[in-house]
């Protein structure tokens, strides 16, 4: 199933298999060998079947057993887990199991205290995480450390917690689950050819390559999302249309496209039939987080910059649709946009 269905065999085996081991781990003390075949039918047969070509090291598989909130993907090692489930299990049980050996039939466990101590084990399980993470950190590639960072961002393992339900739409087939968790580490995408022209093609180079089509497809979304928006309160809302051509005009600016069949990315009416033409124009921020540079702050604030700038740039939309004859400017006169959307 894992070669068929990655996906919904990832949402089994997360959500369903490896718990039922819990009870064995919980119950019975000094099992942790016992489990081995089964930590090594893991590593060597479910994880290969799962990530199709990319071999499996220590290092990537310590990773995958973080929870995804911290980068990882939440596959447990049932081996290294035994003994502290075990643990946990005899401290937390502790006051009733004394209880029966007393034969207190009128004793009850304090509530507050099982509670507190449910939080204490949760706490110590996320520090011990938190230290695998930056041992990790510490040994793993740069280039996969700033991976980690970005999975860690709100929001960026929702495709790997939520449950595989194809008819929500929230089941990817074999290739879509593959590559995506390959673009999550960094790893090497199967399939794409060994260099562009003359230039190494990456993962890098295939987002920003000007002869692929991803550019073009970051572009003409936000343009469609735009134009969308116009429509709600403009009329005559057009994507891409031509410019009027030029009779000898001379434009204030150096920077004006003069060239015969100029485009702007979307032309909307004002909401009166005798208001003019008016133009917008969108353009894309491709955030630097996932291609190479030597400017690379920190992924968390890069990501609140951008989302701010993207947040400014809908309100002026909107402000901009509202108000035709105070926001926008008349088809081309001026030589920038007067909205401007940045992701």
């Amino acid at each position: 199933m894992a070669k068929t269905e990655p996906h919904a065999a990832y949402s089994a085996f997360t959500h369903g298999l490896q718990h039922r081991w819990s009870f064995v781990k919980r119950t019975i003390p000094g099992i942790s060998p016992l489990l081995r075949p089964l930590e090594n039918s893991i590593r060597n047969t479910f994880l290969p079947a799962l990530l199709r070509s990319y071999t499996m090291g220590d290092d990537e598989r310590a990773l995958l057993t973080l929870p995804p909130r911290l980068g990882g993907m939440g596959i447990t090692s049932p081996e290294r887990l035994a003994d502290e489930e075990n643990l946990n299990s005899i401290n937390l049980t502790r006051s009733l199991t004394e209880k029966v050996i007393a034969q207190d039939a009128n004793g009850e466990t304090d509530p507050n205290a099982i509670l507190e101590l449910k939080k204490t084990i949760s706490r110590n399980r996320q520090s011990a995480q938190v230290v695998s993470l930056e041992h990790l950190k510490s040994i793993l590639p740069a280039d996969t450390v700033r991976k980690i960072h970005t999975a860690q961002e709100t929001g960026a393992s929702n495709w790997l917690t939520c449950l595989s339900i194809r008819a929500k739409g929230f089941s990817l087939n074999k290739q879509e689950f593959v590559d995506a968790v390959a673009l999550r580490y960094g790893w090497p995408v199967e399939g794409i050819p060994n260099t562009c022209v003359s230039s190494p093609y990456d993962v890098n180079h295939t987002m920003t390559c000007k002869r692929g089509g991803f550019v073009c497809i970051r572009h003409d979304e936000v343009r469609d999302v735009t134009a969308t928006m116009f429509r709600e309160v403009c009329r005559d809302v057009s994507t891409e249309p031509t410019l009027l051509p030029m009779d000898g005009e001379h434009m204030r600016y150096r920077t004006a496209n003069t060239a015969n069949e100029a485009r702007v990315d979307i032309s909307a009416s004002g909401a009166e039939n005798t208001e003019p033409s008016w133009t917008s124009e969108s353009s894309i921020r491709w955030p630097p987080a996932t291609r190479s540079s030597p400017w690379k702050p920190p992924t968390k604030g890069m990501s609140r910059r951008n989302s701010g700038r993207m947040g400014k740039g809908f309100n002026m939309l909107i402000r901009a649709a509202s108000h035709p004859w105070s926001s926008l400017r008349p088809a081309g006169w001026v030589p920038r946009p007067s909205v401007s959307i940045q992701d």
